[in-house]
């Protein structure tokens, strides 16, 4: 809203569009979140399946909701479309500046025959 707002083209449909898109982006990872913490209790090939279809309902959900800002002129499109980019750029622009170096070491367990990989994270 503040760019809108320096190129003097604030109105309705940006703060809309705005609510809209920030809604979808909200609404996406609070029903990723509700999907990991119901999938902890189920079996290997149900959390499969379960996430699959939650990632394919979520990503249909965001496709309704950028065509509906899209198509329909209470709506401004780009105010709708940029609360969507936002994860995707954070998580890449958190990537690029906090890079870590992974090392997986073997650790013997008690109730486990055989090892498992753990990573450790080197500063």
């Amino acid at each position: 809203n503040a760019v809108f707002l320096m190129l003097r083209c604030w109105n309705l449909p940006v703060l809309f569009g705005t609510l809209l898109g920030t809604a979808g982006a909200v609404l996406n990872f609070f029903l990723m979140a509700q999907t990991v913490s119901h999938s902890v209790t189920l079996q290997q090939d149900e959390v499969k399946r379960k996430v699959r279809f939650s990632h394919s309902l979520r990503t249909l959900m965001l496709l309704v909701l950028m065509i509906l800002g899209v198509v329909l002129s209470c709506f401004n499109t780009i105010a709708v479309l940029v609360p969507f980019l936002f994860p995707r750029l954070i998580i890449a622009a958190y990537r690029l500046t906090h890079v870590r170096i992974f090392k997986l070491t073997a650790v013997r367990t008690n109730n486990f025959n055989g090892f498992r990989l753990l990573p450790i994270v080197l500063l």
